[in-house]
């Protein structure tokens, strides 16, 4: 889980990649999270869901100064100012996707933004916290 805190900024695409997936290069540097192959983003400033480079609209999603976009638990669940606008619960009265168990131990946060925002918490799983 993670989450990103906006300050001035546009073309925000937030979500995750394969942690295998070498997508970013010089060919495509003006593409973002969720354009390119094994990747999930929220795209706040296009108000809607990218996986894969297809776009699934999303209506009231609206940029502004001191949002706070959370991802939790790989994506099982997507927040724009506390309110759910994605998740993988079909029970929730939202857009659905899926991500398989096997694809979410493999992901990875990843941010395109221009402009300015912060990482504002990061929660790691227990099992990587743990000593050995």
């Amino acid at each position: 889980s993670y989450e990103v805190t906006l300050g001035t900024c546009q073309r925000i695409q937030i979500g995750w990649m394969l942690k295998d997936a070498r997508n970013f290069t010089s060919a495509n540097a003006n593409l973002g999270v969720g354009n390119l192959v094994n990747t999930y983003a929220l795209d706040i400033t296009r108000s809607c869901f990218l996986h894969n480079g297809l776009s699934t609209a999303i209506a009231g999603l609206e940029l502004k100064k001191d949002s706070v976009i959370r991802i939790e638990n790989y994506g099982n669940k997507w927040y724009v100012d506390n309110k759910l606008v994605v998740s993988t619960d079909v029970k929730d009265k939202v857009l659905h996707i899926e991500i398989t168990s096997t694809v979410k131990r493999s992901l990875r946060p990843v941010i395109s933004i221009k402009g300015d925002a912060k990482i504002s918490m990061i929660e790691y799983p227990k099992a990587l916290l743990s000593k050995n």
